[in-house]
């Protein structure tokens, strides 16, 4: 039996996912490309705007405890001619559950929490790709985010357990703002 939700000027034709809850999404969206990843964790889109804009795509994968797949992040850039995502870099940290960026002016930093207890933090340098800048060893890391101040002042904050707590990192900003020469 289908049920047929009406709504204003659509009509949603219910089709029901693995987990039991209904879904619109092959009414209202497009599938375009798929990007095949072992087990995902997460995925997030990235633009960087200096020196020309790009933009990417971020694949995050975590290991299964009875497999030894391919655990690395995977990058993927936007082809402007085609239109699509075309694979671009492995970035080597592996067992990443929680990546997250922040920009220091206009540079791109890629931060990836993973489960071997080790903060990397990654800088994309044009033409090159991500390179790792820095690596924190952070026992017991369970999720982390990034938080910005009204003072423009960033702060990356790590939870941990045993010991439980928050771990908080400054973002020191060196060097010359290139925008007020």
């Amino acid at each position: 039996m289908r049920n047929v939700e009406t709504r204003r000027d659509w009509v949603c034709e219910d089709e029901y996912e693995p987990c039991g809850h209904p879904s619109c999404f092959p009414s209202q969206f497009l599938v375009q490309r798929n990007y095949i990843g072992h087990r995902m964790t997460s995925a997030m889109f990235l633009k960087v705007t200096q020196p020309v804009e790009e933009h990417f795509l971020l694949l995050a994968q975590i290991r299964a405890a009875s497999h030894h797949s391919d655990t690395r992040v995977l990058v993927y850039k936007h082809d402007a001619t085609t239109g699509t995502f075309e694979e671009f870099q492995v970035v080597p940290t592996s067992d990443v559950g929680f990546p997250a960026t922040l920009y220091v002016g206009t540079s791109l930093y890629l931060l990836l929490l993973s489960e071997e207890e080790r903060l990397d933090v990654y800088c994309y340098i044009p033409l090159e790709g991500f390179r790792l800048q820095q690596s924190v060893g952070i026992p017991g890391s369970i999720s982390m985010a990034v938080i910005s101040f009204q003072d423009g002042s960033q702060q990356v904050w790590v939870s941990t357990e045993g010991p439980a707590g928050l771990q908080a990192f400054k973002v020191w900003h060196k060097g010359v703002d290139p925008s007020k020469l």
